[in-house]
């Protein structure tokens, strides 16, 4: 005899297994995990501290801790299941400024910040080996020694003691100049860093006469050469002039000057068939009154075939050859010149402008006039005539 079983109790059987009296409950699907995670402090002093970050979750949920940065230390609680507690702990701030830094827990920043330490008041010394100049001034370095953090400016009394640099951060030399003194007794300035102050004395000049000498006593230049330098010497007070008469010739700079110096001038190029010559006048109140310093300006000599070139009726083209040479036998640079015509029916076609012994072509045009015409071309002052018949 075969049992029959209804789809039902076919349904129960898999359901309730062989013994009815042991049901088993159906496994419910997985929740996500939630976490919120607190602290209580967040922000340090300069000392550090400790705090705890709370951390709340159902009980089959992990999590666990880390920082960015090695002034927050994790002393407990790295990780965990379910609610729990993390202890760091926060080193103390040498610096001067506040820092940050990040606590994960579970997977949730926490920014922490710590103030940095007041800073110590700035200290500041100031050293120097020289303390006294000459009536010729000159410089000298002192030392600004203070922390690394602490700035300063310096200062000085008087126009005629200077300083550079006249600011700074931290230890650093600064150097100061003394200019030239012709008074007659000593004077002092300061120099102030901070609230530190260093004396600066200068001398006069003494009794003694004053004595010049003018370097070199004559300067030649080649026709390119546009200037030069002469060097007056004297001690630091004594008083001198330059100047020149000469339009051609040119000094730079005040008339009245003292002590040592150069005296600067200029000519510009000279291109003419000979040479100048001017004096540059140095004076100063002794018994030799000065002394004058010869500039002597070589040119340039120029040549060509000046003949009369005829040409008929319907004109054509032609060269011309130009010879330079420079004045001075030991100049080894061509002068230079420049081919002009003094009518439009002469043409200039090439080599002008020119440079040293060189050829240049022109071109005289057709003639429909009906008359004879004359013109020419003229180079550095040389003139070729140009005749053409109608």
């Amino acid at each position: 005899m075969r049992l029959r079983v209804a789809p039902c109790a076919a349904l129960a059987l898999a359901i309730w297994g062989c013994d009815s009296s042991n049901p088993v409950a159906p496994t419910p699907p997985p929740t996500a995990c939630a976490f919120q995670v607190t602290a209580p402090a967040q922000n340090f002093g300069p000392d550090g501290g400790t705090t705890s970050v709370t951390v709340s979750t159902t009980a089959q949920c992990s999590w666990s801790a880390r920082t960015d940065t090695s002034w927050i230390s994790i002393v407990s609680g790295a990780s965990g299941t379910g609610p729990g507690t993390v202890g760091l702990s926060v080193a103390s701030n040498p610096a001067l400024e506040t820092r940050e830094g990040v606590v994960t827990v579970a997977e949730r920043s926490l920014r922490m910040s710590q103030q940095g330490r007041e800073a110590a008041p700035c200290t500041y010394a100031l050293r120097s080996g020289a303390g006294r100049f000459g009536p010729e001034g000159g410089s000298a370095v002192a030392t600004v020694t203070t922390e690394a953090r602490c700035s300063w400016s310096a200062t000085t009394t008087d126009d005629w003691l200077t300083v550079d640099p006249t600011e700074g951060t931290g230890t650093a030399s600064i150097t100061f100049r003394a200019a030239p003194y012709t008074g007659a007794t000593e004077r002092k300035a300061n120099i102030q860093v901070a609230d530190q102050t260093w004396t600066v004395r200068q001398d006069p000049p003494s009794a003694a006469e004053c004595t010049y000498s003018v370097t070199p006593a004559e300067i030649v230049l080649h026709w390119h050469h546009t200037g030069g330098e002469v060097r007056v010497s004297t001690r630091a007070g004594c008083s001198w002039t330059v100047s020149t008469g000469e339009a051609w010739l040119n000094v730079s700079g005040p008339t009245a000057r003292e002590g040592d110096g150069g005296v600067q001038f200029t000519t510009g190029i000279y291109t003419v068939d000979g040479t100048r010559r001017a004096p540059i006048e140095v004076r100063w109140p002794t018994a030799t009154a000065g002394q004058n310093v010869w500039v002597v300006h070589e040119g340039c000599r120029y040549g060509m075939d000046e003949s009369t070139r005829t040409f008929t009726a319907a004109g054509g083209q032609a060269q011309v050859m130009v010879v330079t040479q420079p004045v001075s036998s030991s100049c080894m640079q061509g002068c230079p010149w420049t081919a002009v015509s003094d009518s439009s029916w002469i043409r200039i076609l090439s080599g002008s402008p020119g440079v040293g012994d060189n050829p240049f072509s022109y071109e005289v045009l057709p003639n429909t006039t009906g008359v004879s015409r004359t013109g020419a071309i003229t180079v550095m002052g040389h003139r070729v005539p140009i005749v053409q018949t109608p």
